[in-house]
């Protein structure tokens, strides 16, 4: 780590500073940890990422018949199920995880299963779900366990309760006519924390990119395999944006990052926003 700085005030009314160590939410930034999770459960041969999630989950079940037959745990990742967003049908809901993974049979697709790019997080949900199921445990267990432990990442949380009961956290706000006013957490990710959940900070999340960076490997720790985090550093779907800039190429998505090249150097990155929160991480 060359520079680790916070900017800023974590509490506007009782002026306290944001701290390299200031837990933020990261949102969607989450969702590259539930592909690593996969990944590891992949190196163990509990996992395949081209074997239906029928075979794993005998209950899924997609509105296209088809889709329910045929999606992959890479699909899941890849944001290539056919449904749209559908945010309604998780935000704010008081639905138990397998109650969502249970209503995804009601939610109508857009697209045809495979053939367009469309951004949503209850696929990342369901993937989530399998990852609990295959472990025997939970998403958010298992992920402590083969990730956040291991990298050191011991003051990243998973719910707003659990960071409001540390010392260092920052508050949600908003920007309104040029004002910054307070907003409120968002509390309900129970059900779809594997999208987007986790709560974090600086110091910690340069020690997660380190990881990127590093082949999967900490310290003298294998944490993921260098092929199964190559698979996850891999383009898999386009997403159809215009092209912006001569210096950067297409950008395309991987399992929970986007690629691109930027004057012939690979760069991966994700954003995150959640309520108050704005979220990039990029290597």
């Amino acid at each position: 780590i060359v520079f680790s700085q916070g900017f800023g005030k974590r509490n506007i009314a009782q002026d306290l500073d944001v701290t390299p160590k200031t837990l933020f939410a990261i949102g969607s930034c989450t969702k590259a940890f539930t592909a690593t999770a996969m990944g590891i459960l992949v190196d163990e041969g509990k996992l395949d990422w081209d074997t239906p999630v029928r075979n794993y989950l005998p209950t899924f079940k997609m509105h296209d018949s088809f889709a329910t037959e045929r999606m992959t745990p890479r699909d899941l990742l890849t944001h290539r199920s056919g449904l749209p967003r559908h945010d309604a049908s998780w935000y704010n809901s008081p639905r138990s995880r397998q109650e969502t993974f249970d209503s995804l049979q009601y939610l109508q697709p857009t697209k045809d299963f495979r053939t367009a790019w469309q951004y949503q997080n209850l696929m990342y949900m369901a993937a989530g779900y399998l990852v609990g199921k295959v472990a025997g445990t939970s998403w958010e267990e298992f992920v402590q366990q083969r990730i956040l432990t291991p990298l050191g990442m011991s003051t990243s949380t998973y719910t707003i309760a659990e960071m409001r009961e540390t010392d260092d956290y920052a508050l949600p706000y908003k920007e309104v006519k040029d004002e910054v006013q307070e907003t409120h957490y968002y509390e309900a990710f129970d059900a779809v924390a594997p999208a987007g959940a986790i709560n974090s900070n600086v110091e910690e999340m340069c020690a997660w990119l380190l990881l990127q960076m590093n082949k999967g490997k900490h310290g003298e720790t294998q944490i993921i395999s260098e092929p199964q985090l190559a698979q996850i550093h891999t383009p898999q779907m386009v997403m159809p944006n215009p092209k912006q800039y001569t210096e950067l190429s297409y950008i395309d998505y991987t399992l929970g990052w986007m690629a691109y090249a930027y004057k012939g150097h690979t760069v991966l990155q994700h954003g995150g926003g959640i309520n108050g929160f704005s979220a990039l991480t990029t290597f």
